[in-house]
């Protein structure tokens, strides 16, 4: 028994599911939290013995806002979270489960990440640490969009040089990417209500995130891949603003 539970969150995740899974087999259960797919997800998750946790879709297809009901509902003192897209090397499943068969004070693990995109990995993002390996009654998860997770108690994070205990996340379509960007950009205006926006934060804030993508994290080493990862990064930032500018707008009138 490894005492561990593998939480993955889905909302229409057939594509990636099953080699998610597969990666995941060393653990004692794998939960589905899904958000009222309507593809073959949940065909595949009971064909994996699976135990399924059925969750209301807020309309933004993230997980964040159900994560800590997530915790809540697993049965094994660890949680792991892994998207419907990462994949878990055996090397870093069997570092998780020595963790949790001796984990002295530590209540959190922060995981390396690569991020796939377009035509390899885009080496500018890492490491990318994911705080996702977390001792269930330790630790909440805040209910918004791209928040983290408080972890009472000591967090480590697992060496980024060994690139074997790295999560891989799985290049996405730009489709996809656009339509993950309009979700997740309403979903931070929600969380940012009333911020102001000036013309300054629209030059500058987008501006910067290109700068650090691109030069200071060295995506211009990294061809187009790199150029499109910093290019997106700024187009965050900006649709970020002008959605809040919009809605502004819509309270004026």
């Amino acid at each position: 028994m490894t005492n561990i539970t593998a939480i993955i969150h889905t909302k229409n995740a057939e594509e990636h599911l099953q080699e998610v899974i597969d990666h995941l087999k060393m653990f004692d259960c794998i939960m589905i939290v899904d958000m009222e797919s309507d593809d073959r997800t949940l065909e595949i998750a009971r064909a994996n013995g699976c135990r399924i946790l059925p969750v209301e879709d807020k309309g933004y297809g993230c997980p964040e806002p159900v994560r800590d009901y997530a915790i809540k509902s697993a049965e094994t003192e660890w949680v792991f979270f892994v998207d419907a897209d990462e994949i878990i090397p055996a090397e870093l499943s069997k570092k998780l489960i020595d963790i949790a068969a001796s984990p002295g004070d530590v209540r959190g693990v922060r995981i390396a990440r690569k991020n796939m995109l377009l035509d390899g990995w885009n080496k500018s993002t890492y490491p990318d640490y994911q705080l996702r390996f977390l001792h269930k009654d330790s630790s909440q998860w805040p209910p918004h969009v791209h928040s983290f997770p408080s972890v009472d108690g000591r967090v480590i994070s697992l060496p980024k040089s060994d690139e074997s205990l790295a999560m891989i996340h799985k290049a996405p379509s730009i489709s996809a990417v656009m339509e993950r960007m309009n979700r997740y950009t309403t979903a931070e205006v929600e969380r940012r209500k009333g911020e102001s926006v000036s013309i300054w934060k629209m030059l500058f804030k987008p501006w910067f995130r290109f700068f650090r993508s691109y030069i200071l994290k060295g995506g211009i080493l990294r061809g187009m891949s790199g150029y499109f990862s910093a290019k997106n990064d700024a187009n965050y930032k900006f649709y970020i603003y002008s959605k809040l500018y919009e809605e502004k707008i819509k309270g004026k009138e």
